[in-house]
């Protein structure tokens, strides 16, 4: 006879392999969309930026 029994350690074991499954289905698009992002704005290419002298311009871009 199986015995039914419900306990706490298999219930967290459960509880916790659907939370990180279900997460990590839910950020990937969120991970993939903020790379795009970044890509698009040229945040880390490092030279002159829009607005500033270029020696600043440069200076402001490696420093972000």
């Amino acid at each position: 006879m199986k015995n039914n029994t419900f306990d706490r350690r298999d219930f967290l074991k459960k509880t916790s392999i659907l939370a990180l499954g279900t997460g990590s289905l839910l950020t990937l698009p969120l991970s993939v969309m903020a790379i795009t992002q970044t890509m698009q704005m040229g945040i880390n290419i490092v030279g002159p930026k829009e607005g500033f002298s270029p020696q600043v311009g440069t200076l402001v871009s490696m420093m972000n």
